[in-house]
């Protein structure tokens, strides 16, 4: 891995991107379990009016929104379960964008090429990669993790879970590779050699 990669803007802000995305799956499995209500617009042959997946459970909410149109901005309506836009928080944006959304009228608009996820003020993210109280060491093919309050998660790039841990300290033996250790709100990058 050649981390000078991540001086670009763009791939630092696609590193984030993935950590946020983690930080959504691993901070509320509520959300994606078989009991919570599950609602869809994913059709191939529909790209003109985007991709919506919405879940619901225990009164909190998770809209995700994506326009896959390479130009414009696509406003689609949702009837949120809360009018009060102070509900809601965006958890998760392509890296540049800004979308919006409005719960009073029922609408989010996205631009092109672009995604939003959208939750209840309840729900967690994670707000930064890294944190001052968690530390993550790499060495001879090992993964040492201290600090992190209420357990970790060690993630692969791709967001398979590979290691979970409900203990603050660990240490896990990895191949060689890039990858994200999240917990309780912390998403740290991270490679072993």
């Amino acid at each position: 891995m050649d981390w000078a990669l991540l001086d670009n803007e763009y791939n630092a802000g696609l590193v984030q991107n993935y950590s946020e995305l983690i930080a959504v799956r691993l901070g509320n499995p509520e959300m994606f379990v078989e009991s919570a209500s599950f609602a869809s617009a994913c059709r191939a042959s529909d790209w003109n009016n985007g991709r919506w997946l919405q879940s619901r459970a225990d009164g909190k909410e998770l809209l995700t929104v994506v326009n896959p149109n390479t130009t414009g901005v696509l406003t689609l309506t949702f009837d949120f379960l809360s009018k009060d836009n102070a509900d809601y928080q965006i958890l998760s944006k392509s890296y540049g964008s800004e979308p919006t959304f409005n719960a009073t009228n029922g609408t989010v608009s996205v631009e092109g090429n672009c995604y939003v996820v959208i939750g209840s003020k309840g729900l967690s993210a994670v707000k930064a990669i890294g944190n001052d109280d968690a530390r993550v060491n790499s060495y001879n093919g090992m993964l040492e993790v201290s600090g992190m309050d209420g357990g970790f998660s060690v993630v692969s790039i791709d967001g398979r879970v590979l290691y979970r841990t409900a203990d603050s300290n660990g240490t896990v033996a990895l191949p060689q590779g890039l990858y994200i250790v999240a917990g309780q709100g912390h998403a740290i990058r991270t490679m072993v050699r």
